[in-house]
């Protein structure tokens, strides 16, 4: 039985979402970054952190999402086969997985963007991160427009 390493509020919820929609026994564990425990599995101390019963190790959402879509194709939720169908997942996974989600950084993380330490500065970072998260919903929205899911259908992605 697989196991998904997670942490609340993380991008660990869309694997995490899938595996249940999936329907097939796994165990999830829930874990703090960086913690004694999630630092034994993935040496990056991130989530989400796939192990598979022969020890196999998988990170990243995008990945973990690919292949359990892959490894469960009775579940219809890899968004296609055809060429393009593929390309249409990939393009949707790496906008959700680097343009958006890196948009919320500076939103959450604004001591990253500057090296003035003042409120004042820490704000402002956080300003421009709510412009970029913005934008990236705006892209999201207007691709959304008469649509229920992401892709054809429900997939991955959707997650």
């Amino acid at each position: 039985m697989p196991t998904l390493y997670y942490a609340v509020g993380a991008c660990s919820l869309a694997p995490h979402i899938v595996l249940e929609w999936i329907g097939a026994p796994y165990e999830a564990v829930k874990v703090q970054y960086g913690s004694p425990e999630l630092l034994a599995v993935n040496p990056a101390g991130a989530v989400p952190t796939l192990r598979e019963d022969d020890g196999w190790l998988l990170t990243q959402a995008g990945a973990i999402l690919d292949y359990l879509s892959h490894k469960h194709p009775e579940a219809n939720l890899s968004g296609g086969d055809s060429l393009r169908q593929k390309a249409e997942n990939h393009r949707w996974s790496a906008f959700l997985t680097s343009d958006m989600h890196a948009a919320f950084w500076p939103v959450f993380m604004p001591y990253r963007y500057t090296t003035d330490e003042s409120e004042e500065a820490r704000a402002k970072v956080v300003a421009a991160g709510h412009v970029l998260v913005h934008k990236q919903f705006a892209t999201l929205d207007k691709h959304l427009e008469g649509r229920e899911w992401i892709l054809d259908g429900k997939s991955v992605i959707d997650a």
